[in-house]
């Protein structure tokens, strides 16, 4: 409910959740538009509606399916560490404040999963 909230379940704001490596593929998010040392790796918060059909998951396709998807939120992600031998001059992206582990069973993942599907009609996870 940090993020997802609201007729569109969105906040329309941007996150880092641990899923942008510093120089692979397209790192710097929401910095590459605004030079905001706190927008490196954040990305805008999708809406659900229809998360079932939209997989892969993330800005780079990291997770390939919803049930992957939702044990990275459950986990609570990572934070990327700093290389002490980057001289580019781009911050470190630092892991929204928003993102926690979620500690759900497997029972509970299975119900937000279905959760998730009845969002675009489907009742079948």
């Amino acid at each position: 409910m940090n993020c997802h909230h609201g007729a569109l379940l969105t906040d329309n704001d941007f996150h880092h959740l641990g899923s942008s490596f510093h120089h692979q593929g397209n790192f710097k998010g929401r910095y590459a538009v605004t030079a905001k040392p706190e927008h490196v790796g954040a990305f805008r918060t999708p809406g659900l509606r229809g998360v079932s059909a939209t997989a892969p998951y993330l800005h780079n396709g990291f997770a390939r399916s919803l049930e992957a998807l939702l044990n990275l939120y459950n986990d609570g992600w990572w934070q990327n560490a700093p290389d002490p031998n980057d001289d580019s001059g781009i911050p470190y992206a630092k892991l929204s404040p928003l993102i926690n582990e979620l500690n759900l069973s497997r029972e509970e993942l299975t119900q937000l999963q279905a959760f998730l599907h009845s969002l675009d009609g489907s009742v079948e996870p």
